[in-house]
């Protein structure tokens, strides 16, 4: 429980802040009644002035805005007649070859790679499919002629290193 010693510097500080919130407050109140006295006082020409100077700015503000966007325009134009057809074409090119890469979807050489190994296992799978089916012949053949034989283990042709997978 705090002593009322340290209560006490807060409670200061606190009435301290409202008063200087209170005292804002009305300076802000005062200066709106003044206004709006010496509005009546003066009668409608501070409202007209004011209408005339809003109009004066609102036509600067629309000026700069149309400036800035003329300038935009024609530095867009600029830019794009300085690219040539090639240019957009391998911009976008290089565009879509970083967003599939991304998504790791292959390109076309890599399935050009892909397909030309899988013609490379094929044909090393069935030579070795005829060597197998041609080795399984000759003992066939020479057990019609003689007494059946253990069969030897097949001896299969390894692929080479350029052979292997990669």
């Amino acid at each position: 429980m705090p002593r009322k010693s340290e209560e006490a510097p807060k409670e200061g500080v606190n009435k301290q802040l409202a008063e200087g919130i209170r005292d804002s407050a009305s300076r802000i109140w005062l200066a709106g009644v003044g206004a709006f006295a010496a509005a009546q006082q003066q009668g409608s020409g501070v409202f007209d002035s004011l209408v005339e100077e809003g109009e004066r700015v609102q036509k600067q503000v629309k000026n700069a805005a149309e400036d800035a966007y003329a300038s935009v325009v024609t530095k867009a134009s600029q830019a794009w007649d300085q690219i040539s057809p090639d240019q957009l074409g391998s911009l976008f090119e290089n565009s879509v070859a970083r967003a599939l890469h991304v998504l790791s979807i292959p390109t076309r050489e890599d399935v050009e790679k892909l397909s030309l190994r899988v013609a490379e296992l094929t044909k090393i799978i069935k030579t070795l499919l005829e060597e197998t089916e041609a080795q399984d012949a000759v003992p066939a053949l020479t057990r019609q002629a003689s007494a059946p034989e253990p069969r030897a283990a097949v001896a299969r042709k390894r692929p080479t290193r350029a052979e292997a997978p990669l």
